[in-house]
């Protein structure tokens, strides 16, 4: 016989309607790891200049009433040149009127985390290219000493505590009070400085810690702050973690935070909503200025 159904619309179907969902579901990585480690600096104008000191002056042993040498300090200066980059798209104004989200505020937090990825691939990846933005980072600014292979093998899997010790014995010039740190990607940190530590502290618990410093982790009691444009696997010749004062030794600077602009006249003869969004902002991985073999910052890297 004839019976109702949720499953068929002519029998009842189409009074039971799909639930739409309230919430968007976003699952994407978190960036942001240049802002939170970097030295960051407003910038009132496009470009940005402050004096460093690279040597410092001497003192001499003399005998009385005889002439001291004279000698000089040594300064530069260190700068930054803002850069903008750039979002344009097209949104038709069906979807504006018709979408059960606001599609703006959905824009605007895509955009913010693609900003924040943006500066992350500047911070650690550039290599001076148009690619980004004519900013040098941690990959490529770094004294070439401070690119420390490990001690042995190729792998993750053949790192050991050792491999660390070298590389943060190598740090150079590290101002009192600074903060010392790692960056490195999550899969890293998991695989190997977390199996590292668990052999050398018995499972203690550093969570605490971590939020002390604002970091994801902790390791050898450094504070780590994961990045995930850093390897998220293992292979050779490849720079896995950055070590050292990231404060002390680079430079974000901010010309402008990021702004998003509408028009619906641009792309008037499509009935489309244009979105531009925009920022300024330079990288600097400016070290020590002075000539150290290592610097400030080491890197390891595999084999």
């Amino acid at each position: 016989g004839k019976a109702g159904s949720t499953v068929v619309n002519t029998t009842g179907g189409v009074l039971v309607p799909e639930q739409f969902a309230s919430v968007i579901l976003d699952l994407a990585e978190n960036y942001g790891v240049a802002r939170r480690v970097a030295n960051v600096i407003p910038m009132a104008r496009d470009t940005y200049v402050g004096p460093r000191i690279t040597t410092d002056f001497s003192f001499s042993h003399t005998a009385e009433n005889a002439q001291a040498s004279a000698t000089d300090p040594g300064l530069d200066q260190v700068m930054l040149t803002a850069k903008k980059v750039m979002y344009l798209g097209y949104i038709s104004n069906e979807l504006l009127e018709d979408s059960a989200f606001n599609v703006g505020d959905v824009y605007a937090q895509i955009g913010a985390r693609a900003y924040a990825y943006r500066q992350d691939l500047d911070y650690v990846l550039g290599d001076g290219t148009s690619t980004y933005g004519g900013n040098s980072g941690l990959a490529s600014a770094l004294p070439s000493g401070s690119y420390v292979a490990q001690l042995s093998g190729s792998t993750w899997a053949a790192q050991t505590t050792g491999d660390f010790d070298v590389a943060i014995g190598r740090l150079e010039n590290v101002p009192g009070g600074a903060r010392v740190g790692i960056i490195c990607s999550r899969q890293y940190y998991y695989q190997v400085l977390r199996r590292l530590d668990h052999a050398t502290s018995q499972f203690r618990e550093l969570s605490d810690q971590a939020r002390e410093f604002n970091a994801d982790g902790m390791f050898l009691g450094l504070p780590v702050y994961f990045s995930q444009v850093c390897p998220t696997a293992t292979a050779t010749t490849q720079k896995c973690c950055y070590i050292g004062a990231f404060a002390a030794a680079s430079m974000l600077g901010q010309r402008r935070e990021m702004t998003m602009a509408t028009s619906d006249q641009f792309r008037w003869d499509y009935d489309q909503t244009a979105v531009r969004m925009t920022a300024r902002y330079a990288v600097n991985v400016h070290g020590d200025g002075r000539g150290s073999t290592y610097g400030p910052i080491t890197c390891i890297k595999t084999s």
